[in-house]
């Protein structure tokens, strides 16, 4: 298959195509701006801003999951080291 590049350069390389096509025929193909075959349609408009909002959130819950799981394992050592303090104090208290 040949195909003129962005640039006005000629290319060519193999891809395929649906049967049934005779040698010479036309063939519809998208390239990038570096005359390089694409092998899906680009992504319009309403489909980019969903998967930019979809792998936005999926960015910033990777990284705020660790942060608040490390803020309650933190919080949870704490309490229990509260609670132990308190359960001495009862201890203390209670002797009386």
């Amino acid at each position: 298959m040949r195909w003129t590049a962005p640039g006005g350069a000629s290319r060519g390389g193999l891809t395929l195509v649906d049967g049934g096509l005779r040698a010479g025929a036309g063939v519809a193909v998208r390239q990038d701006d570096r005359g390089r075959l694409l092998l899906t349609a680009p992504t319009g408009r309403t489909e980019g801003r969903v998967e930019a909002a979809f792998f936005g959130t999926a960015a910033a819950l990777a990284v705020a999951a660790p942060v608040f799981g490390t803020g309650a394992v933190a919080r949870a050592r704490l309490d229990r080291r509260r609670m132990a303090h308190w359960d001495q104090e009862w201890n203390l208290v209670g002797r009386r």
